[in-house]
């Protein structure tokens, strides 16, 4: 199984041949268009849920058979959580998030994200987290948010396989501030549970993102796998951010 998460500026119409590239089984879009779930579920094969955003553009969560979104749960403004069933009826949650524009000085986008992982639905469902975060290890409360998923048995994808970095941003930036590669930054994750063992995460390079004008956000791939139930499942996930 490949999970993404990619920011597209352009939304998911425009960035479609991307989206398919990235061979996905599950993703999560943030910037996503009104209109986008019909355009994806236009597609055969792939079905969508789609959350409005603060303005107007959203969060996107798409599923591509053998998996399917069968039910979506509490969301909001910034993030959107759906239930995915899969081959031999394994269902698990998955979270897609977008850190938006502050409203106040109590809204930054690490208190967003703490407000998402208090209203998560936390039971015997396994649950991933993804998306643009737009908060790094250099944010205390972005830190305490880590911390908090980790209580809940969710770990960083990123860094299960290539460790915490010694020096911010580290060797694989998520994304570039104002599309500037002297500018990067990691700032987009993917939190998976403990027991999902991650054999691989790609991230991809500024030239193939940014340089082409496609996002200023870049995107990952992972592989592993997991045992749930005494059935083994492939994972794969893709990120996509700074």
């Amino acid at each position: 199984m490949r999970l993404v998460t990619w920011n597209s500026p352009s939304g998911v119409s425009r960035n479609w041949a991307t989206i398919k590239g990235f061979d996905a089984d599950i993703l999560t879009v943030q910037e996503a268009e009104p209109g986008t779930k019909a355009f994806v579920e236009g597609h055969p094969g792939w079905s969508c849920e789609w959350q409005v955003g603060r303005h107007l553009n959203g969060v996107a969560v798409l599923a591509r058979e053998p998996y399917r979104i069968e039910n979506v749960e509490r969301s909001g403004r910034c993030y959107l959580s759906t239930i995915v069933g899969g081959p031999r009826g394994y269902q698990f949650r998955f979270v897609g998030f977008w850190g938006m524009t502050k409203t106040g000085t109590d809204d930054g986008y690490p208190q967003q994200a703490k407000q998402l992982i208090e209203n998560l639905a936390w039971d015997e469902v396994a649950t991933v987290v993804a998306g643009d975060f737009n908060a790094s290890s250099r944010n205390d409360q972005h830190v305490e948010n880590v911390a908090s998923l980790g209580a809940h048995g969710l770990v960083n994808a990123y860094e299960a396989v290539h460790g915490v970095a010694v020096a911010y941003p580290g060797d694989h930036p998520t994304s570039y501030h104002q599309w500037k590669e002297t500018q990067p930054h990691h700032m987009d994750h993917v939190f998976i549970p403990s027991t999902w063992n991650i054999e691989d995460v790609h991230v991809g390079t500024f030239a193939e993102y940014a340089a082409t004008g496609q996002s200023d956000h870049i995107a990952r791939n992972g592989r592993g796998r997991s045992e749930l139930r005494r059935r083994r499942q492939a994972l794969s996930g893709d990120k996509r951010c700074p």
